[in-house]
């Protein structure tokens, strides 16, 4: 019977005791139910409840084990309700509301909560914190591998806002990188060290480093190991592992006495190369005489290097106009990227996920069997092959494409100077349509055998851009607009593949400057002009049909743009279709494809319909569709009319056409009978491509309208454009049954 009576006792749970905690005049502040943690402290355990020093309730839930569970309140100090929602497990989960002391619901914290724990493969977790409707919002935190702390803050709305602190591979803050105050997601203030002292004692036993820790020879010699720095710098599946083995090599170094001092100096500015004259203090402080701040440099510079080395395009980027622009970035100035790098799991809802639109972009294909299948054989995809390897040999050593230099490459493989230069003005242009025709291989930043070209071309073309407006070239250039559409295009496909958040706030702002200069009318017509001051504002259906795929491939980047913007440039693209015949007029119905006087004017602008093949193929990418809209058929027809031919004699040769009219036949295949076209487009484009020499793999530009102007890179861009078609589009994005 005793033993029976035992063990009942046993197994009772233990009993709860009743705290009560108070403001000085004595009245309740928590009234609260706890468990004895075993310890001599106490475990909140029940029933909880919070006051306001006027004696209204301020709080009210319960909690199992110390963590908060079911339905919690709190409320203001006037007795309005402030917040109402429930928890799991310690955790904000469901729907939660806020209100304003006067009443007014808070919708800036109101939403669903999801609670959000991300582990890597080997099940360690990585962050946690919340979302509010699939933004982060709230209080986060990030650990290293060994589960110690990395940093913690709040976001609000998907960016940081308030208080950050960071710290290092040796658990010991870091003051130059990542921490300080934000807002809207900038760092605008630096912990003072008093604060970031408070901030490491509260975050618990910290990993202190090794007093006796000798750097390693290759890093404390002055000269240091320049086949380190090399290895850090190319961009593989090995660079993380180098870049933590550097990172906590830093922290070994010591700055006691002039000769450590020079070595770590040294190092710092290594590093500084490396990341393309980035800094994370004011370059100007005399760093070497100054041994604390040079110690604190070396712990910023670990924590970028452990956290970001496998963000390539953080470090390749020269961020000219950004790092001159913040003047309240902290320590007068430092770029703020590297200031506050992204840390890894940090959540970028809604661009975490696999991109929806990414299904209709699998046919880039590194598939040797299929790629040749989609490109109609191994004649054509020699062809492609030997074209984007021409684009590869004349790229410039700056990643860009200079329609009136390339030739200067030519001597750097052995073969004779190149002819057909175009204008230098253009070089956003042809530098894009040059990307384009990598990506639409397969090729990306990643991944692919044209991949450091493709990021030399993407870095080149972020460094044009003006990080405020968004515009990449000048606006007093007659072709700009043209320009700002394929960079548009070119890097929404980037970053389709890849995402990189400084790529992501490019297209962003890239797309703003598209949409504030769209010129709408009272019947909601989205359009475009050429803007140049002294000329007039004349709206054309290339121009704007360019500006479709551009903004289309960034939503299918994710990038926000609404329905209503294609629904008008559609409108506007009808228009100036003949609903007779669906041939779509440069300005007005029936109007011809612009030729320049003196320049171009002798090739025939009736020798092909490149308009109503660039109207159709931003009609297909704008959500029109082949069974609902009868224009489609009849411009349609109007290709298969006239059919790609290589025939110089005739000037029947334009690559605009071709271009285009692969993207929008290709996209009708199974809606009409695109095969003569395609077929018709193969033969053309391998009479006249280049076999031999310094241009093999090109295309003459003499031959096309527009050649002038973009020269042999323009040609031979387009080209290998027309011979992608099919692995560019996939016709199953665009339903043809009737």
């Amino acid at each position: 019977m005793l033993l029976a009576l035992l063990l009942a006792l046993a197994l009772q749970k233990p009993a709860a005791q009743t705290l009560t905690e108070t403001w000085p005049d004595g009245s309740p502040r928590v009234v609260r139910e706890v468990l004895s943690d075993g310890a001599g402290g106490w475990i909140d355990d029940g029933a909880y409840t919070a006051y306001h020093e006027n004696g209204a309730r301020a709080e009210v839930g319960r909690h199992a084990k110390g963590l908060r569970v079911g339905q919690w309140e709190s409320f203001h100090p006037n007795g309005k309700p402030a917040s109402k929602g429930r928890y799991v497990t310690g955790r904000m989960d469901g729907k939660w509301s806020f209100w304003r002391d006067d009443g007014v619901e808070n919708l800036a914290d109101s939403g669903a909560y999801q609670p959000v724990v991300e582990t890597d493969e080997q099940g360690r977790v990585v962050c946690a914190g919340q979302l509010r409707d699939g933004q982060s919002h709230g209080a986060w935190s990030f650990y290293w591998d060994d589960g110690s702390l990395l940093a913690q803050g709040s976001y609000r709305s998907g960016v940081r806002q308030g208080e950050w602190i960071a710290f290092g591979l040796d658990g010991a803050p870091v003051q130059l990188c990542l921490s300080g105050e934000y807002e809207a997601g900038r760092r605008t203030r630096a912990l003072d060290p008093e604060r970031l002292a408070q901030l490491a004692a509260s975050a618990g036993k910290r990993r202190e480093a090794s007093a006796s820790a000798a750097a390693p020879g290759w890093l404390s010699s002055a000269d240091g190991s320049a086949e380190r720095l090399e290895e850090l710098k190319r961009f593989d599946a090995e660079r993380p592992r180098r870049a933590r083995e550097l990172a906590a090599a830093l922290l070994t170094l010591r700055v006691e006495d002039d000769t450590e001092r020079a070595a770590a100096a040294q190092w710092c500015e290594r590093l500084a190369t490396l990341a393309r004259g980035h800094g994370l203090v004011d370059p100007s402080a005399a760093l070497p005489d100054d041994r604390a701040r040079l110690q604190e440099l070396l712990r910023a510079w670990s924590l970028l290097l452990a956290t970001s080395a496998d963000q390539w395009l953080l470090w390749s980027l020269q961020l000219r106009p950004s790092c001159t622009s913040h003047a309240s970035a902290p320590s007068g100035g430092p770029c703020p990227l590297l200031a506050s790098p992204q840390l890894r799991g940090e959540p970028t809802a809604p661009h975490g996920s696999a991109r929806a639109a990414a299904k209709w972009y699998a046919r880039r294909t590194s598939d040797a069997k299929a790629r040749i299948k989609l490109c109609g054989g191994e004649k054509e995809a020699a062809a492609l092959d030997a074209a984007l390897a021409w684009l590869v040999a004349h790229q410039g050593t700056d990643g860009s494409w200079d329609p009136a230099g390339f030739s200067s490459k030519c001597a750097a493989h052995s073969a004779p100077a190149c002819q057909g230069d175009g204008e230098s003005l253009n070089r956003v242009g042809v530098t894009s349509l040059a990307l384009l025709a990598l990506l639409g291989d397969g090729s990306t930043l990643s991944r692919g055998a044209h991949r450091d070209a493709v990021r030399a071309a993407t870095i080149w073309l972020l460094d044009q851009q003006n990080r405020e407006s968004g515009r990449f070239t000048d606006s007093r250039l007659t072709t700009f607009m043209y320009e700002q559409a394929v960079a548009t295009w070119a890097l929404s496909e980037a970053l389709l593949f890849d995402e990189a958040p400084e790529l992501r706030r490019a297209v962003e702002v890239a797309v703003e400057y598209l949409l504030k200069s769209r010129n709408g009318s009272a019947g909601g017509l989205s359009r475009w002009s050429y803007n140049v001051p002294g000329m007039e504002a004349r709206f054309d259906s290339s121009l704007s049909s360019c500006i479709v795929l551009a903004l289309s491939a960034a939503r299918d980047a994710e990038v926000a743009v609404e329905a209503s913007v294609f629904a008008g440039a559609l409108r506007f693209l009808t228009e100036l279709t003949d609903p007779a015949t669906g041939r779509t007029g440069y300005d007005s119905i029936g109007s011809s494809s612009s030729r320049v006087t003196r320049i171009n004017d002798h090739f025939p602008s009736d020798a092909n319909e490149p308009l109503t093949a660039l109207a159709l193929a931003a009609r297909l990418a704008g959500g029109e569709l082949p069974k609902s809209e009868p224009l489609i058929a009849k411009g349609s027809a109007l290709l298969l009319a006239k059919l790609p031919r290589w025939e110089t004699g005739k000037l029947s040769v334009d690559f605009y056409y071709w271009a285009f009219g692969a993207q929008a036949m290709q996209a009708l295949a199974g809606a009409v009978e695109t095969g003569p076209w395609m077929r018709a487009l193969r033969v053309a484009l391998l009479a006249g491509q280049e076999r031999a020499g310094g241009a093999k793999g090109s295309w003459d530009p003499t031959v096309d309208p527009w050649g002038y102007s973009g020269g042999r890179v323009y040609t031979t861009a387009m080209g290998a454009l027309a011979l992608e078609g099919p692995l560019r589009v996939d016709p199953a994005r665009y339903p043809h049954k009737k």
